[in-house]
Formats: C-alpha cells, sequence, structure tokens
C-alpha cells in the first residue's frame, strides 16, 4: 500500500487496479488498463504513465476508490445529472488536478445537478485497529487533496441569506424577505431559526423549510410560498420603542453541486487539504453531512492503537473542511481560468466561497446546563490549521457541533504577522456542544 509522506501526515493509499492509459470518456473501456469501465471494488489511478485527462459524466457511478496522479486530471460532470460514488478515498495528490466541468455551461439547464458521495465503508481490520498504521483508516471516507481541487457549478454565487421583512406569528405558508435573491429556487430548503432571546433552550424554535414557490415583488423584495406552514413564530429585536430594527436571518443550504456521506452512514466522510501544494477553489457547493470527527467520544492518539477505553478509532482532524497547513497561489499564465482571473493575470488563491455546510441529522443530548439541548456529534465544519492565502465567504454553516469556522492556531502562523487568509460576510446558525 502506498504511502504519501508529507511534513505532518504518512497517508496510505490503496494500490491500483484499473489505471487510465489514455485521454477520454470514463464510459470507454478503451482507455482502462486492464481493459473495461471501471466496476464496483475497483481503486482507479489516473496519471499514471501519462498526462491523462478522464472525463466523468454518468449519472450515478458504481463505488471506486480514485487515485489522481501527478500529470492526471479528472474532469467531473459533463452531463445534466451525474453522481460519483466513493468506497473509501479520493485522492488528489501533488500535481494531480480534478475540475467540475459544469463551469462549461454558460447558461446551465435547470436540471444541472452533481453529487459526490461517499459510501458507508467498512475499514476492514483497520476498525479495531490491528492494521491502524497500514490501512486507510485514518483518512478512509474523505476526500484528500494535495493538488489543485477546482469545483463550482459555473454560476455566480448563489445569495447565502436574506433577512425577514415582517415577523412571523402564527403559521403562514408564504413570507417576504427583504433584498432580491441570486439564484434561489423552488425545491430550496432554507432556515427559518430561532429567534428568541433565551440561554440555552430545551427546544430549538428553528425550523428547515422548502421552496415551493418564490417571486420578487413590486418593492424589490423575495416572496417565498411553502407547501405546508411554518410552525414556530420568528420575530426580530425590538427597540425600546416596540418596533423592529434587527429580523431574523433566512439562509439558504442548497446547491447544485453536493458533497456529501451518502444516506444512513455511520461512518462519515471528511474533506481533508493538506500541504503548501494543495490548492482548492470550491465555490457554490453543498457540504451534507459531513465530517468523521466526533466531539462525544475521545479522541485516538497521535500515532498507534488506542490505548486508552473504549478503544474507539476517533481520528482528529477529520472534518467536513480541514484546511490543513495548506494554502497556496496558482499561476494562471498557464491551466485552468479561475473565478475572478482571467489568462496572465498574475496569481490567484485559494477560496471556499458561497458553500453551505449543514447537518439534517439532530445528533444527541448534551448536558452542559440545566437545559439539555440536541447538537450533532460531527465537530467543527470548517477548521483552519497552520493555513494561509484562503479566501473563506459568504458561506453558511449550520446545524454542528462545536465552532461553525474556526482557527486552530487564533491568528494562523503567527510568527509570519500575516495569514493573507480573508474570513468575512460568513452565516453561522445552531452551533455548539459541550466538549470542544
Amino acid at each position: 500500500m502506498p504511502i504519501i509522506d508529507t511534513p505532518w501526515d504518512s497517508i496510505p493509499t490503496p494500490d491500483i487496479t484499473r489505471n487510465a492509459i489514455a485521454s477520454g470518456n470514463w464510459d470507454n473501456p478503451a482507455i482502462w488498463s486492464p481493459s473495461g469501465v471501471p466496476v464496483a471494488g475497483d481503486v482507479v489511478g489516473i496519471g499514471l504513465g501519462g498526462r491523462w485527462t478522464v472525463t466523468f459524466r454518468d449519472a450515478d457511478s458504481v463505488p471506486v476508490q480514485i487515485r489522481v496522479l501527478s500529470g492526471g486530471t479528472l474532469t467531473l460532470g459533463t452531463g445534466t445529472t451525474w453522481k460519483l460514488n466513493i468506497s473509501g478515498v479520493l485522492v488528489v495528490e501533488i500535481g494531480g488536478q480534478m475540475y467540475s466541468a459544469m463551469q462549461a455551461y454558460p447558461s446551465p439547464p435547470a436540471d444541472l445537478r452533481g453529487t459526490i458521495s461517499f459510501n458507508d465503508t467498512s475499514f476492514g481490520s483497520g476498525d479495531d485497529t490491528s492494521s491502524w498504521l497500514t490501512t486507510n483508516t485514518q483518512y478512509g471516507n474523505g476526500l484528500i487533496v494535495l493538488g489543485y481541487v477546482l469545483l463550482n457549478t459555473g454560476q455566480s454565487i448563489k445569495t447565502p441569506s436574506l433577512r425577514l421583512k415582517n415577523n412571523i406569528t402564527t403559521p403562514v405558508t408564504s413570507f417576504e424577505l427583504t433584498g432580491a435573491h441570486v439564484r434561489w429556487e423552488v425545491g430550496d430548503k432554507l432556515v427559518l431559526p430561532d429567534s428568541r432571546i433565551i440561554a440555552y433552550p430545551e427546544d430549538w424554535q428553528g425550523e428547515v423549510v422548502t421552496i415551493t414557490g418564490i417571486s420578487i415583488n413590486g418593492s424589490g423584495n423575495t416572496v417565498i410560498t411553502l407547501g405546508t406552514p411554518t410552525v414556530y413564530s420568528h420575530t426580530g429585536l425590538n427597540r425600546l420603542s416596540g418596533s423592529n430594527f434587527r429580523m431574523p436571518t433566512v439562509l439558504n443550504l442548497t446547491r447544485r453541486m453536493v458533497i456529501r456521506s451518502a444516506a444512513g452512514s455511520t461512518r462519515r466522510a471528511h474533506v481533508l487539504a493538506t500541504t503548501t501544494k494543495s490548492l482548492l477553489n470550491i465555490r457554490d457547493i453543498e457540504f451534507f453531512e459531513m465530517g468523521r470527527t466526533r466531539w462525544d467520544i475521545p479522541l485516538s492518539p497521535w500515532q498507534g492503537p488506542p490505548d486508552a477505553e473504549p478503544i474507539v478509532p476517533n481520528q482528529r482532524g477529520r472534518y467536513a473542511l480541514h484546511l490543513h497547513h495548506c494554502g497556496t497561489t496558482l499561476d494562471t499564465t498557464s491551466g485552468p481560468i479561475l473565478e475572478g482571473t482571467g489568462r496572465g493575470t498574475g496569481r490567484v488563491r485559494g477560496a471556499i466561497r458561497g458553500c453551505s455546510f449543514w447537518n439534517e441529522a439532530v445528533g444527541i443530548f448534551v448536558d452542559p446546563h440545566p437545559a439539555p439541548q440536541r447538537t450533532p456529534t460531527s465537530k467543527w465544519p470548517i477548521t483552519i490549521h497552520d493555513t494561509r492565502s484562503m479566501r473563506i465567504d459568504r458561506n453558511v454553516v449550520y446545524n454542528a457541533g462545536g465552532w461553525g469556522i474556526g482557527t486552530e492556531h487564533r491568528g494562523e502562523r503567527l510568527e509570519e504577522r500575516s495569514t493573507d487568509n480573508r474570513i468575512e460576510d460568513n452565516v453561522i446558525c445552531r452551533v455548539g456542544c459541550s466538549q470542544m
């Protein structure tokens, strides 16, 4: 089993069983050795022996693992609807690249949808720690980025949130939001938050609703129609005079491209970007039910099998998105053209922009205070560790444990005085737990 060593990690990767020997479409048997389209359980290699580009366009692939090696490129989604199923790891190695072809559409069709789904894969002997350092148990069920990953839907960034125009005090099937939306659609899921001013409520009185109709009225505001009435009241903060001055913020959770753990997963997936050679430019992507590291059970030690009871593999650092000792710039005089750049414009940085990170599961009861709350067990959705040159903006985070967005070294690379990171205009709702 090949090991990728970085200054911070030794990452086991699976042995390749089916290798690309030419560029072409995933479903072309002639580009693979041994000949034939990848089958369930294959470990697919792209870039071994040549600078190959493989384009994936399947509506629903068989479950595989993938290694994109140096010189290899995986392009996702030239069809209108595609789903890539991963059972284990998808590794983009140093010098490897993964792009979304959705950005090639000048006006994407209404049914354009893409999904990377990580199946609930058993790690075999690694689960009982007998092969702790030599299996992908430490890193499994996830996207590991050491090269370039550039994913977006080819559209302008969806408006992450808008404020309620008026109080909701009785069940309604329609409400008005202040301002015009960008790219909200029928079927989108919205969060109406619990707007009460109360410490540690026993009952969360926020709700997730689904848009069944949407329009812009004569005042330029967004009008939302629901199929079923709201359940709770959602009211603004009042001045002493009694008038509202701050209305609840309504979050939009839905994006056309989704990175998710498969439905019913007990081993949730994660995204880890590490090494200074890695670059992520991810825009308008939904991270759903992601994050393997839990806050409610002991963390595994740094090395070797856990020696504390109970023996539970709970590796630290396997968050929904972990930016781990990474961050670089990309010369645009060649290669892909990224958001906000043109050919030859110099250098651009990594970005996590306009994405949503959320959990549907209510999690478990915690009781740090007299009134217990339900909190998901996944920890720290967006975690920034010793990383620089990143733009993290216009994202929404909903229903998670620990923090929504956090830095492990506070200022991150304080010894260099400036990280050149920008974290701004993000919206975070319903996060927290009894342990960090």
